[in-house]
């Protein structure tokens, strides 16, 4: 597998910062040597990773994967451990002899949850204390009561235990998104829209419960809207916000998300009704350091009505942008706390989630089954002066089956552009230039999006 992200990449991140007068990277320069010890390997983690070493920083990472093939971030960090992220003791023995300084997981509240609980045997910072506050973003209904408590509107839901008592079923208006309460990542997920199929929709989100609860809610209509927020010391800044789009839904699967597009054609609106609530809803939660996204959908009716929040590093990676446009980066913010305990507050100061007037897109080839016998365009589409980063999500020889649930990822970048038109242009680019085949040479990728959806209207 291509190492996750280019010199070149890695060029125009810091080059974008220096042209914009904001210092580059000079405010961590007390980082420099240190051990940060990295809780997964994945593709993912290798954002990690590079962004560190750009630091001077020393960088670990640690997952049970002894074949690296399936590691990535191993191959390109300073030092490997094959350790489960979940085994603390073994972690905090080693963590100790190794003298490493700071301990760092996202993209899972899982690996996340162990962060936490290694940081705290270590006695190094993390920026998430206590697991209740982490537990409000695996909870969804202990969110949702949260959210109504400060006026952030959110999903009507129904009352269903394990047991699927009648007289609870016999109250759902169809059709509804079941889900279980305690996960991320659109797993266990299922619309169900009559009542014959209730059931086995909710053991199949029990399935990805470790609570073995279930949330019932109404299916809302319009497009997916997600806000990111960064906290530092207390305070928080209003960082991106960004609108997903997504194919229709095919053969059981949920909606297909094949791009994300900043700013959200809702941000005026969000700026004049929503965010003072939700930073009021943060200040009140005690939350200090890290960052947040809350999603929601965009109703016909004009309205934003919000279902889930994440207090852990998300796969969007909005930082690409932000350290792009505005030369601020949550995750090197991360990065800091984690060594220091110095998030750098001065920082929100340059957080902007307009970007200036440009667009960022986020745009994602999904695959279909097959084994993967060839991939190729990467290095064509990295060559492009607006495309950020791009990654495949797997190697040559990975099988790809689905999950139920969503069509598995293949390739991604983070485009960037001066209006809508270049962003078009680029992703027609990258569709007619990445290829994905399989053992009996045939394409793997599904079919082409339909760049005229993206829009500014709504």
């Amino acid at each position: 597998m291509p190492n996750a992200i280019s010199r070149e990449t890695k060029d125009k991140h810091l080059e974008s910062s220096s042209e914009n007068g904001r210092g580059g990277l000079t405010q961590y320069e007390d980082l420099r040597g240190k051990r940060l010890l990295i809780l997964g390997a994945t593709e993912l983690e290798c954002q990690i990773v590079d962004a560190a070493r750009e630091m001077g920083i020393y960088t670990i990472t640690t997952d049970s994967n002894e074949n690296w093939d399936d590691a990535p971030a191993k191959k390109i960090a300073d030092e490997a451990w094959n350790i489960s992220w979940s085994d603390i003791p073994a972690l905090k023995e080693m963590a100790l002899n190794s003298r490493v300084d700071g301990v760092i997981a996202g993209y899972s509240e899982f690996r996340t949850n162990c962060a936490i609980k290694l940081s705290r045997e270590l006695g190094t910072t993390f920026y998430i204390t206590d697991e209740d506050q982490l537990a409000i973003t695996r909870d969804k209904l202990l969110f949702k009561s949260i959210c109504r408590q400060y006026g952030v509107p959110v999903a009507k839901d129904y009352y269903v235990t394990a047991e699927m008592k009648a007289e609870d079923l016999e109250k759902i208006v169809y059709p509804v998104i079941v889900k279980p309460t305690d996960n991320a990542g659109s797993r266990g997920i299922r619309f169900c829209n009559r009542r014959e199929d209730i059931a086995s929709c909710i053991e199949y989100a029990l399935s990805y419960s470790e609570s073995k609860r279930v949330v019932v809610e109404e299916v809302l209509h319009g497009h997916e809207v997600v806000a990111y927020y960064t906290l530092a010391d207390g305070r928080a800044a209003f960082s991106s916000i960004f609108d997903k789009y997504a194919r229709i839904e095919r053969e059981g699967f949920n909606a297909l998300m094949d791009a994300y597009l900043y700013p959200s054609n809702q941000l005026k609106k969000y700026l004049e009704k929503y965010d003072a609530n939700v930073r009021r809803l943060l200040q009140e939660m005690g939350l200090k350091n890290g960052v947040i996204s809350l999603q929601g959908f965009a109703q016909p009716d004009g309205s934003i009505v919000f279902f889930e929040l994440g207090f852990r590093l998300g796969g969007t990676s909005a930082f690409h942008y932000t350290e792009h446009f505005n030369g601020v980066s949550h995750l090197r913010m991360l990065i800091s706390h984690s060594l220091t305990g110095n998030m750098h507050p001065e920082e929100l100061e340059k957080e902007d989630p307009t970007f200036k007037g440009h667009y960022g897109c986020t745009f994602t080839l999904l695959a279909k089954d097959g084994v993967i016998a060839s991939m190729s365009g990467k290095e064509k589409v990295d060559s492009l002066p607006n495309v950020l980063y791009s990654t495949y999500f797997h190697r040559i020889g990975t099988e790809i089956v689905n999950n139920g649930s969503q069509f598995p990822k293949a390739f991604r970048a983070f485009i960037i552009g001066p209006d809508l038109d270049a962003i078009r242009d680029t992703i027609r680019f990258i569709q007619d230039t990445v290829s994905v085949k399989n053992t009996d040479g045939e394409d793997m990728l599904l079919d082409r999006f339909d760049v005229s959806k993206l829009s500014m209207d709504y």
